[in-house]
């Protein structure tokens, strides 16, 4: 496992910790315990490398019929927030293999599209990402400017896409673009990335290390079968990437649960004045004695309820 992180090359301090360890952690869609460590690198070389998605596979949430492994999104959730706490980059993993674009394809994709562009990446074979934002529709998504212009059957497809996460790797892209004025002229289509006309800027970086670039689209022919959403879509496909914000927050709230416990455990091995002197832990316990300093993380169990409460208010427990 710690050869695999280095071939990809990850620094996966927690993860050998856990390796050294023997830290297991039982994870609601699996049937048996397995160590964080083994899923976690598991995920990561699934999701980037074909050969490991004999080993774990993507689409927690998503129907067994469509290649998913039949869980409910709960329980995406619960493997995100155990991920976290042992290695959070993997997690980041697990989050792009349940939600955003891949789960708007999964929702309502035709079964071609599913089984052309989905099966693939519930497999590890491929990567999808989505053309959301523009160089001037950011979060005003809908004053996207892309055109899809009718062609015969199909479409041709002009604009320019910015931050896209993943599309460096990916192969198809779950493309915004307008039919029509107005909200309702909104809708999507699917682009492989070897379709001609589409080509991509110089890689940059997010402050988390991903990559993302910027993508042209010039007079790019979209059949028939790769529109996934006509016009009256968008409230449909925004839909499936509103659940996302529930995966980034488990996730913020296993982070904060992360960084705590690196350093605790920091404070716990340093000491003070050379190596004879007073562990810092020690040290500081006066000082925080007399001036009491809100703990950070106990929000996080609330946080976890307040979770459990919207899921079920949304309707998706159980989906």
């Amino acid at each position: 496992i710690k050869e695999a992180a280095a071939e990809l090359g990850y620094v996966a301090d927690a993860t050998a910790r856990s390796l050294r360890t023997g830290r297991t952690a039982t994870i609601g869609f699996i049937s048996d315990e397995v160590t964080v460590t083994r899923f976690a690198a598991g995920m990561l070389r699934g999701l980037l490398e074909t050969a490991a998605a004999r080993q774990v596979k993507v689409g927690i949430a998503f129907p067994e019929a469509d290649g998913g492994q039949g869980g409910s999104l709960m329980d995406a959730i619960i493997a995100i927030e155990t991920v976290t706490e042992s290695c959070p980059r993997s997690a980041d993993v697990i989050q792009a293999g349940n939600f955003g674009p891949v789960r708007v394809l999964a929702e309502y994709g035709t079964p071609d599209q599913k089984q052309r562009y989905l099966s693939k990446i519930l497999k590890g074979e491929s990567v999808i990402c989505v053309g959301m934002t523009e160089p001037e529709a950011g979060s005003a998504v809908t004053d996207l400017t892309t055109s899809a212009a009718p062609d015969g059957d199909g479409y041709r497809i002009n604009g320019v896409k910015v931050f896209q996460t993943h599309a460096t790797a990916a192969e198809v892209m779950l493309t915004y673009v307008r039919f029509g004025p107005g909200v309702g002229g909104i809708g999507s289509v699917l682009i492989p990335r070897n379709a001609e006309g589409f080509r991509q800027g110089k890689a940059a970086k997010f402050f988390n290390g991903e990559e993302w670039v910027q993508t042209y689209l010039d007079n790019v022919y979209v059949g028939p079968e790769d529109v996934l959403l006509k016009e009256g879509g968008f409230k449909k496909q925004i839909a499936g990437f509103n659940v996302e914000r529930i995966g980034n927050t488990v996730r913020s709230l296993a982070l904060g649960r992360y960084a705590f416990e690196q350093a605790r455990q920091w404070a716990m091995q340093r000491r003070q004045f050379g190596p004879d002197g007073e562990p810092l832990a020690e040290y500081q316990e006066e000082l925080i004695k007399r001036h009491p300093i809100p703990h950070p993380v106990t929000a996080a169990p609330g946080g976890g309820r307040m979770l459990d409460s919207l899921l079920h208010k949304v309707g998706f427990v159980g989906r």
